[in-house]
């Protein structure tokens, strides 16, 4: 599962990012929309919305036959989130979604769900008790400590696995890559010159760059370490 705290993170291109990276790997990769308010995969990919998710689950028997949609990547079909329904969390969190996450199992080596941010809603923390897996999308800009540690404490509560954070949107230029640059001359420079080089290069980032602190990282829990953008 694939989510976010607060909307605008970037957490539907990192889902169809990373189902992408793991087709064109070889495997046989299910993308799902199971954002139910505001889904965007279905433009992503360029694919219709008129049937989906909750096509599945309103149904009698829920089936996937007739509802996946293949892309231009060989190995990648997406479920779109289908129309909107009143009463996405009771779908979501009905036996239903467990049945259908099952069935989906059934046809690809990974499936992977694009859900809502996590502190908004309780969809995604009820979809994650469904998954063997959380990654967190953080912008490296715009998402805030407290928020994040939000996002983490609501999946700790109904102990989702949380493989991972994935910072997204880092910038190349300004103050952290000031830091980048600082730490790259002052703890990789080799050889018996290294201190002064070191030196050498942290005076010359300072000229570049002036002589700001570096923006902190956002704080995520141990388990969770930050990965740099796809």
């Amino acid at each position: 599962m694939v989510t976010s705290p607060a909307p605008s993170e970037g957490k539907s291109m990192t889902s169809a990012n990373l189902a992408a990276a793991v087709a064109r790997a070889g495997r046989q990769v299910i993308l799902v929309d199971a954002d139910l308010h505001r889904p965007r995969l279905h433009r992503v990919f360029n694919l219709t919305n008129n049937v989906g998710v909750t096509s599945a689950l309103l149904a009698d028997h829920p089936s996937v036959e007739g509802l996946l949609q293949e892309t231009q990547i060989p190995g990648l079909r997406v479920l779109t989130a289908g129309p909107l329904p009143p009463n996405p969390a009771e779908l979501l969190g009905s036996s239903r979604m467990k049945d259908l996450i099952a069935a989906l199992n059934a046809h690809a080596d990974m499936v992977i769900l694009d859900t809502p941010p996590v502190v908004a809603l309780a969809d995604a923390a009820i979809l994650s008790t469904h998954t063997d897996g959380v990654l967190l999308v953080l912008d490296a800009a715009h998402t805030r400590r407290e928020v994040a540690r939000r996002a983490l404490a609501s999946l700790g509560q109904v102990k989702a696995r949380v493989i991972g954070v994935l910072l997204n949107r880092v910038p190349t230029r300004g103050a952290g890559y000031y830091y980048y640059n600082y730490y790259y001359y002052g703890r990789y420079t080799n050889g018996r010159d290294g201190d002064s080089a070191g030196q050498s290069g942290r005076r010359r980032n300072r000229r570049r760059f002036g002589r700001g602190r570096a923006a902190a990282p956002v704080s995520t829990s141990s388990a969770s370490r930050s990965a740099s953008q796809p």
